[in-house]
């Protein structure tokens, strides 16, 4: 009887370590353009912490073959979330202080998100779910006063975006797969940049999926044809572990989480739904940026933390 038990446990061990070798490699070559794999994607920043009761269950067994195991699957499961931990230190002086928040569409206090915005000062703000409810917020708060360069383009879905800014600056609406995302043109020492307040679609269905990882590589050829350094900023609905995120990144541009060495930072839910926190909202940016900072704001009733970046140029001028 005890044989048979422990022959079960054994076979049992193997089934689970090999589920989750398999699932860790799937992962890496795999593309996120249907639900299923978007969530996996999603999800694989804790893949390691499947990990660790085999390598508990394999010391108690006291099975060197068993625990080696679990230790290759468990390092294989941690390549996913060691990097962007090791800060980078930039050259010269913080120039910008950016502002990304998705706002919420519903929210039923958007006084308490603009005290936030506020009390960090940005010289440039986007936001994501502007409604017009939203929309009339903004017009009509005193507290926004010292932003009167604004775009604001409202919609009554979860897609509009607004743009506020303490000094003038060219903004425009462009189209990204059917969904609005505001352009605007800045100067940073010299420096030329343009900044997207993006908002993708959501990966929720195989069909929004497949329009989501269509909008991700057209952000990602914007980035390789701009003939000036990008900012990307707001909420992409993505993780750093979607392949989806990683063209951005392969594209030329930097985490801005990953350059304080903080890339396993979250930003949803925001405790506002029982579900694994994820960092969905990003700001990303073009060779010779520096980023100096990163911050998330509180909980302030959004299902989003609002992020705050300090930012500066370092590199050669280019573009015009």
């Amino acid at each position: 009887m005890h044989s048979t038990l422990s022959a079960v446990e054994t076979i049992a061990f193997w089934m689970l370590t090999s589920v989750l070798g398999l699932a860790t490699v799937t992962l890496q070559f795999s593309n996120d353009n249907t639900f299923p794999l978007a969530v996996a994607h999603a999800l694989a920043g804790y893949l390691w912490l499947a990990v660790v009761p085999l390598i508990l269950w394999s010391a108690v067994a006291s099975s060197r073959p068993r625990v080696g195991a679990a230790v290759v699957v468990f390092a294989c499961t941690l390549a996913w979330v060691a990097p962007g931990h090791v800060p980078t230190t930039p050259r010269g002086e913080p120039e910008l202080r950016l502002a990304s928040a998705n706002v919420l569409m519903v929210h039923q206090d958007p006084d308490r998100v603009i005290a936030d915005l506020v009390t960090q000062d940005p010289d440039l703000i986007v936001l994501q779910e502007i409604s017009h409810q939203w929309a009339d917020a903004i017009e009509h708060s005193d507290a926004l006063e010292a932003w009167p360069h604004r775009l604001i383009h409202p919609l009554d879905g979860s897609f509009g975006v607004a743009v506020l800014s303490k000094v003038p600056l060219h903004m425009t609406i462009e189209d990204l797969a059917g969904i609005p995302m505001a352009k605007v043109e800045l100067t940073l020492n010299g420096q030329r940049i343009d900044v997207y307040d993006v908002h993708t679609l959501p990966p929720r269905s195989d069909d929004y999926a497949a329009i989501w990882s269509e909008q991700m590589t057209l952000l990602a050829d914007r980035v390789r044809t701009s003939p000036v350094p990008v900012i990307l900023a707001g909420d992409f609905n993505a993780t750093r572990h979607h392949p989806s995120y990683k063209r951005l990144t392969g594209a030329g541009l930097n985490d801005a989480h990953a350059q304080v060495g903080r890339a396993s930072a979250k930003t949803w839910p925001n405790g506002l739904f029982p579900v694994p926190s994820l960092r969905l909202d990003h700001v990303l940016v073009g060779d010779g940026i520096t980023v100096h900072a990163v911050a998330e704001g509180p909980a302030n009733g959004s299902d989003h933390k609002p992020l705050f970046v300090d930012l500066g140029w370092d590199g050669p001028l280019r573009g015009s």
